[in-house]
């Protein structure tokens, strides 16, 4: 048994195998918002939550059975392949995960509180879902993104009440300029804005944050474990900040 994250096939030396693979969020549009999460909804549980926040998690896991079945190539290892619809937490994407547990962390700690402005370095889905968390607990928010972004995702920022920071030169096509060069440009700009903030600025940091990979943790591990009946072989993940792939492997490590 394996388990997956995106469309990369590979298979093990067992005879059944698992596939978990992730569906990470939406690339292009975000015309589709849900109101209730239909994992959420079986059993005759038909819960109105109050926000966004009560129905993050507990994604949905659909067999992609079906598929396996009329592919050839397999002969007697034919795998399981399952894929966990993360594109159905609030914000359209497994980001959302990590943004609600490092703000929560944060204000348990003390470090942000009213008045607090979060400031992030991000080049898509946590920005969004950073957008969409501190507007519902009332913080300001100054992502730091790059001239690489879609204008659907900026578009959505600014819906959120962000207050976007671009780093890149406007005159040069996006793809003609270095991501390297980017991301440096990001981190600087995130230093400044922190500079100019002063205690009023916090920024998560989701590459050094450990909460980041907290948050699969606590619930992305356990939510593949028993959805899956235990029963997984290999997870493959994005790598991204790698808060995801970190937090998902040592909880499956230690638990099966």
């Amino acid at each position: 048994r394996f388990a997956s994250s995106l469309c990369w096939p590979f298979l093990g030396s067992q005879t059944a195998l698992r596939f978990v693979m992730f569906a990470l969020g939406p690339s292009r549009s975000f015309a589709t918002f849900r109101c209730l999460n239909p994992s959420k909804l079986r059993g005759g549980n038909t819960q109105v939550f109050e926000d966004m926040l009560g129905m993050l998690g507990s994604t949905p896991v659909l067999s992609l059975d079906k598929l396996t079945n009329q592919m050839s190539g397999f002969g007697t290892r034919r795998p399981n392949i399952t894929v966990k619809l993360e594109s159905m937490n609030p914000a359209w994407s497994v980001k959302a995960r990590p943004a609600v547990h490092m703000l929560e962390q944060a204000e348990k700690r003390g470090y942000i509180g009213p008045g607090t402005v979060i400031v992030e370095s991000s080049s898509g889905n946590t920005a969004i879902a950073m957008a969409m968390v501190s507007a519902m607990k009332g913080y300001r928010f100054k992502p730091v993104v790059d001239v690489k972004m879609p204008q659907a995702k900026l578009d959505l920022l600014r819906v959120f009440g962000a207050e976007v920071e671009i780093v890149g030169d406007p005159r040069v096509p996006p793809e003609e300029q270095d991501m390297v060069e980017l991301k440096k440009g990001r981190r600087a700009t995130v230093e400044r804005l922190l500079l100019e903030l002063g205690d009023n600025g916090f920024s998560p940091n989701q590459y050094a944050n450990p909460d980041n990979a907290g948050a699969h943790i606590i619930s992305t591990g356990p939510e593949l474990l028993e959805q899956l009946g235990g029963k997984i072989d290999a997870i493959v993940l994005p790598i991204s900040t790698g808060g995801m792939i970190g937090g998902i492997g040592r909880f499956i490590k230690e638990h099966v």
